[in-house]
């Protein structure tokens, strides 16, 4: 599964994605992620509220290696 979110209109690049992921979930203003006012959203359902949390420190502290690292790791467990 490939997510990816604020394309805008680089509608064009899309087509440079792997076809063999599984779904393309693209994310907007439309689909509430992670709220980071109160950390509500569907990561929260997906992957709890802890590493919601730590997802949301990390992003306010600007530390956005870790971030995605962590987020990548999230994803890793619930495709297992």
């Amino acid at each position: 599964m490939i997510f990816i979110s604020d394309i805008h209109h680089g509608l064009d690049s899309l087509s440079t994605l792997p076809k063999d992921k599984g779904p393309l979930v693209i994310l907007g203003d439309l689909i509430n992620w992670i709220d980071y006012r109160n950390g509500e959203g569907i990561a929260k359902d997906v992957f709890g509220e802890e590493n919601v949390n730590e997802l949301m420190n990390l992003e306010k502290n600007m530390i956005f290696l870790k971030e995605k690292k962590c987020g990548n790791n999230y994803f890793q467990k619930i495709g297992n």
